[in-house]
């Protein structure tokens, strides 16, 4: 009696991993290992219950048990063992309980925003052009903490392409999730910015490099003045349009690619040359507080030698170039000193190419890249922005 008591008590000792819905579940239990139990435990049979989907097993030799399965349902599994202690006859257990938590996934709404507000915009978007030279394709989706409170999608993108002259025009903008209209920040900034440059460089398509970062800084100077014209319409305070600019032009010369960025606030563009050497085309901008930035409408923006945050490469060609809001910076690269490893970011694109056919170069493309803008990640739930040139 006093063994059997000592097995009951090992059992009801161990300490049982969670499960979760839809993932994998398997534990393995070698009860005849444990002294004083080695050789006087024989294993007769093992029920699970509570929890469709997980069955226990004993393995041929039934010395040891196997509890495995997919979880369908979350809920509290309990499995029943039948064995013998030395005697003949049988005994009876219950294995400490083993929880099955639901996939977190399915616990996020998806609730519509108000249809009456000013300034909509779809839950999503995406979009490609694409020349003999390179294609660039984009998409937009809202993050899950905006669906589950019913907030709109507060990220943008544009993109031109002047055929013509064969300038590329890309601009992406992430809205203050704290601000009511920023929505219509990040929309201004992205639509001033492509508007801007499209009518400069088809008056002036071959201006040297000085002119066209002059024209870079210009037209991102005008998106902040146009959020400011807007909020001033609204009598609104204009913090209430804060956005990020993340924006850049580009346009083959005799054989090299001339790309000139700008960039404020979090996010970040990065090009991958033929060499798989990175370059980083922006600064993402930190704020005095944890998860802070800056935005384009802030007067120390403008005020703090602007003009270093245009940025000019000169290149013979490239892989591809991203531009991303902090939506899919934050849970790819994680912090700032990250957004250097050329690692990360070849991880990243192979992540892409697997679930997105870039070959095809067509509205599939983007609507695939829309998709993958889906992927999970713990504890990031932003709404998320990506370009690609490739």
């Amino acid at each position: 009696m006093h063994e059997i008591m000592e097995f009951d008590d090992f059992l009801h000792r161990l300490v049982m991993p969670r499960g979760m819905v839809g993932d994998p579940f398997e534990l393995i239990i070698e009860l005849t290992t444990e002294e004083p139990f080695k050789s006087s435990v024989t294993l007769l049979d093992a029920v699970c219950v509570g929890v469709n989907g997980i069955t226990a097993v004993l393995n041929e030799t039934k010395d040891s048990l196997i509890i495995t399965g997919m979880p369908e349902s979350e809920g509290v599994l309990s499995v029943s063992l039948e064995y013998k202690l030395g005697g003949d006859d049988p005994l009876y257990s219950i294995l400490p309980d083993i929880f099955i938590t639901p996939d977190p996934k399915t616990l996020w709404k998806n609730i519509p925003p108000d249809p009456d507000a000013p300034y909509q915009v779809t839950e999503h978007d995406c979009g490609l052009i694409t020349s003999p030279q390179k294609t660039v394709v984009a998409a937009s989706k809202r993050g899950r903490s905006h669906a589950h409170d019913g907030r709109f999608r507060e990220d943008h993108f544009r993109l031109e392409y002047l055929p013509e002259s064969g300038w590329y025009i890309v601009a992406v903008s992430d809205g203050a999730g704290s601000a009511e209209f920023a929505r219509e920040g990040s929309r201004i900034a992205c639509s001033t910015f492509c508007s801007e440059l499209s009518k400069y460089l088809t008056d002036t398509p071959d201006s040297d490099d000085s002119a066209i970062m002059n024209a870079v800084l210009k037209a991102a100077y005008q998106g902040m003045a146009d959020i400011h014209a807007e909020a001033k319409n609204a009598a609104t305070p204009v913090r209430q349009f804060s956005a990020t600019l993340l924006g850049y032009v580009m346009r083959k010369f005799a054989g090299e690619w001339l790309i000139i960025s700008f960039g404020v606030g979090d996010g970040i563009i990065g090009l991958m040359d033929t060499d798989d050497k990175l370059h980083l085309l922006t600064v993402p901008d930190g704020g005095e507080f944890v998860g802070q930035t800056r935005f384009l409408t802030m007067n120390e923006v403008w005020q703090n030698s602007p003009q270093k945050r245009v940025r000019k490469l000169r290149i013979k060609d490239f892989r591809f170039m991203m531009s991303m809001t902090d939506g899919v910076s934050d849970p790819k690269f994680e912090t700032d000193l990250r957004l250097n490893d050329e690692k990360l970011w070849q991880a990243l694109w192979e992540d892409l190419a697997s679930s997105v056919t870039f070959a095809a170069k067509s509205e599939n493309t983007a609507q695939e890249l829309c998709a993958w803008l889906d992927f999970w990640s713990r504890g990031n739930h932003d709404d998320r922005t990506i370009t690609i040139a490739y």
